[in-house]
């Protein structure tokens, strides 16, 4: 006996595929007698193992494109905050928003009379105590003192050393410098303005990277690598060539609430493709152009809900029709759009799989298909 098939609202599959209403699901093919391929008398008379008759079938569709499914917006790979490193009022400011800098340029400059002076008191002692110490140890080598006072008196010249670098460093502080080389994104800092220790006054971003952010259903981590290939065109003009990124990062833990996955996308700027840009990205099968530009062709795909599923255990199968034979093929789905379930594996666009209402087939039997034109075909 063939399983009978049954109208599920939702199915979960690999905790992440829902199969809406409307879709036939059937039970276990174990249960049919013989298996699939069996006897053709465990079958209807005229199911869809006939090939003296037609099989309805629907069209596997393109999924994911470039044309604005997965979209993001780009930020610097790069974007270092610059901080006040101690409270006082800013003295002068030596650039401005959108200024290339190079690495150690001085930004602004703080009031630095309090640490000047620190500076050469701290420098004055250090001399004073260097000194001590080596008459010291002139006086050790003569035996004129005990070796416990020449280590009393280097221990004095070594915290005097540390407290005069110290000095000159929190000087050095009251000049803001440029920590990378790039692009001043961010100026805070005014002449005359009292700033707060830890206070951010200045971003340098490097603009040449950028990165974006996408948050994708837990079931297609396995189909994501950190280093593959992405296809990154700009939103404002479609019709612009994309450019040929990289995932940079796949975190392998969904979030709990979502079930979401975050992935991290890096490309280099070109037309278009600069910060604060709104962007496509295409994540799979990118090929370079002649111009050098990339377009993107995902290996990801559409099954219409009109098409027949069956399910086994805990995977799913749909019926293939091709070269006038139909076989039954597993398939991995991802989420339910409003019109087909998102295909990870098992079927490519353009395929032709038997559509619901039918008897399920025998594995491997001459068929003729026939395109649906039901409800739930496209």
């Amino acid at each position: 006996m063939k399983p009978d098939s049954v109208w599920l609202s939702r199915v979960r599959l690999s905790a992440t595929v829902v199969l809406s209403l409307g879709v036939a699901v059937t039970g276990p093919a174990c249960s049919r007698q013989g298996g699939p391929g069996g006897p053709a008398s465990s079958r209807p008379a005229g199911g869809m193992g006939d090939p003296s008759r037609e099989v309805t079938v629907v069209v596997v569709r393109p999924g994911l494109d470039a044309s604005g499914v997965l979209t993001t917006f780009l930020e610097p790979v790069v974007d270092a905050p610059v901080p006040a490193r101690h409270s006082g009022i800013v003295r002068a400011v030596e650039v401005t928003e959108g200024q290339r800098v190079r690495r150690g340029q001085v930004l602004a400059r703080l009031e630095d009379d309090e640490q000047r002076i620190e500076v050469e008191r701290a420098s004055a002692l250090a001399a004073q105590t260097l000194a001590e110490y080596e008459r010291a140890r002139k006086a050790a080598a003569g035996n004129l003192i005990s070796q416990a006072e020449l280590e009393v008196s280097r221990a004095r010249e070594q915290a005097a050393r540390a407290e005069a670098d110290r000095a000159r460093l929190d000087f050095d502080r009251c000049t803001l410098r440029a920590p990378v080389d790039g692009v001043v994104r961010l100026a805070r800092a005014e002449p005359n303005m009292l700033v707060g220790e830890e206070e951010i006054l200045f971003r340098i971003a490097e603009t040449a990277r950028l990165k974006g952010s996408l948050y994708l259903p837990a079931g297609l981590r396995p189909h994501l690598k950190a280093g593959a290939a992405v296809a990154v065109s700009p939103v404002a003009d479609p019709s612009a060539a994309g450019v040929r990124g990289r995932i940079r990062l796949v975190n392998p833990m969904a979030d709990p609430v979502t079930g979401l996955i975050h992935v991290e996308i890096e490309v280099s700027a070109a037309p278009g493709i600069a910060p604060g840009a709104d962007v496509r990205v295409g994540l799979a099968g990118v090929e370079l152009d002649g111009d050098g530009g990339a377009a993107a062709t995902l290996a990801g795909a559409l099954l219409p809900l009109g098409a027949y599923l069956e399910r086994d255990a805990d995977q799913v199968f749909v019926y293939k029709v091709a070269g006038g034979r139909v076989r039954r093929v597993p398939v991995e789905l991802g989420d339910v759009e409003p019109d087909g379930f998102t295909v990870l594996s098992g079927v490519r666009a353009g395929d032709l799989v038997a559509a619901a209402g039918q008897a399920p087939p025998a594995d491997g039997a001459a068929v003729r298909p026939r395109l649906s034109e039901g409800p739930g075909a496209r």
